[in-house]
């Protein structure tokens, strides 16, 4: 009995092992390259023996191509896909274009189909696929399709299986060939690299080189890893914000000596903060100028974190192909920050102006200014504890909840000033809250009615975070 189970017990770990190591080589057969073809014929040459020579087994090529380089890939039996420069469309875009895109790609297809290296098509990269009935309008193409989604290149079929994985290297260095190595460790898809990227590690790396050019099954344990140099650790512009909306408390606290004292007030004993600012017996405008451009500076950083955590690079780049008057510092995130923070400061402003104007109570603006203002210093709390989950990684719950948080408290600061402002106004104070409160909550609803019902926008939205 103890022999049959030992049979069976070596069976079952034959066939698994034969199976993790079916599966290893299989993940582990074959390499791409994204390769935008050089005019000059020589140059061709010279990068085509690259590519043979370091076992690439496809390329993927944009339009316009010559008969002459046709040939010279034919020659070197080395398939390639088409490559469309349709990129960033929405699902409204899809489907209304169906037919116009169906017919462009199939005429661009039949001047390759007769080719036996042709593998198909590539387009609408970084687009709304994700909805079925979308990517049925696209049925009728003649050839092979493929959609590229984030690093991933898709089938554009009825399941969205993954063909390709996309590995965006652009420095030749050590932490690239990790990275390489480390992703064809446990990649189960061919991997697409940038031709750029191979020329040069193979040039910079002779080892690395050697490896791939043996190497035909692109196995990961037969490719040698370069010393990686440790990193020194740079302090993130984020961070330096950080510090700086944290060293300001104390510039404030030094160029006013009640300001301290205030806060446990505002919160504890509001009542009497309330009556502190409306008696005027608190005058100082400087709390209240620091707190409003802190708040602005934290609506910046809620906003960078949560497009570090919710888009992409390809969700940057589609959100300013879209929107590209947003990218006032480059296209990135550091532009988000900026005209986040712009926006919340104007908003304030408008704010502050709205509250004051109607309220006769009121004869200091510095009154509506630390009224509004107070509520704030959570902001302080919120933007570090997001951005200390930011580095640490893994909380895009968390960090969802807190970039909520700011908004609802923002929100709230000028119904609550609106509400602590009117105390002194006796009978008018039912219409002043009609004008604040009122009129504040049905602008906000109207806004966000506006933003779900106008489709564009939401759209543009779905894609950026799809990405």
């Amino acid at each position: 009995m103890n022999r049959i189970l030992t049979y069976l017990l070596a069976l079952t770990l034959s066939v698994f092992w034969g199976w993790l190591g079916s599966t290893h080589l299989q993940a582990q057969s074959s390499l791409g390259v994204e390769w935008t073809l050089p005019s000059n014929i020589d140059v061709m040459e010279d990068e085509l023996n690259i590519l043979l020579q370091h076992n690439v087994q496809f390329v993927i090529i944009t339009e316009p191509i010559s008969l002459e380089q046709r040939d010279k890939l034919a020659q070197a039996n080395l398939s390639f896909w088409l490559k469309q420069e349709f990129t960033f469309y929405t699902e409204s875009d899809l489907l209304s274009n169906a037919q116009s895109f169906t017919n462009e790609l199939n005429t661009q297809i039949a001047r390759y189909d007769s080719l036996s290296i042709f593998k198909g098509i590539i387009a609408f990269q970084q687009s709304a696929f994700e909805d079925m009935e979308t990517r049925e309008q696209f049925a009728s193409l003649t050839a092979p399709a493929l959609f590229k989604n984030g690093n991933h290149y898709i089938r554009l079929a009825s399941e969205l299986d993954t063909v390709y994985t996309y590995l965006p290297l652009q420095k030749a260095d050590e932490n690239s060939i990790h990275q390489f190595v480390d992703q064809l460790a446990v990649e189960t898809h061919p991997i697409v690299v940038p031709f750029n990227w191979l020329q040069s590690v193979t040039v910079a790396f002779p080892d690395f080189s050697n490896s791939l050019a043996a190497n035909s099954n692109m196995q990961a344990s037969e490719i040698p890893l370069p010393f990686v140099p440790s990193d020194t650790p740079t302090l993130h512009w984020s961070i330096i914000v950080l510090l700086l909306l944290w060293i300001s408390v104390a510039v404030n606290a030094k160029l006013n000596p009640m300001y301290l004292a205030t806060i446990p007030r505002f919160f504890l004993s509001n009542r009497f903060f309330v009556d502190d600012v409306m008696s005027y017996r608190e005058r100082s405008s400087i709390s209240g100028f620091f707190l409003l451009i802190q708040h602005a500076l934290a609506g910046g950083l809620v906003v960078y974190t949560l497009s570090k955590v919710f888009i992409s690079s390809y969700g940057i780049e589609a959100l300013y192909h879209h929107l590209p008057y947003l990218g006032i510092m480059g296209k990135n995130y550091f532009s988000l920050f900026v005209v986040s923070s712009f926006i919340v400061f104007v908003v304030e402003l408008i704010a502050l102006v709205w509250l004051y104007a109607p309220n006769s109570s009121m004869n200091h603006f510095n009154q509506v200014l630390n009224l509004f203002t107070w509520i704030f210093h959570v902001d302080f709390l919120i933007v570090t504890i997001m951005l200390t989950l930011l580095l640490a990684g893994n909380a895009s719950t968390s960090i969802l909840v807190l970039g909520i948080t700011y908004l609802f408290i923002w929100f709230m600061s000028f119904n609550l000033t609106a509400l602590n402002g009117s105390k002194r106004l006796g009978m008018k104070r039912n219409s002043y809250l009609i004008k604040t409160i009122g009129l504040h909550t049905l602008v906000s609803g109207g806004l966000l009615a506006l933003l779900l019902i106008y489709n564009d926008w939401m759209e543009i939205i779905e894609l950026v975070v799809q990405l």
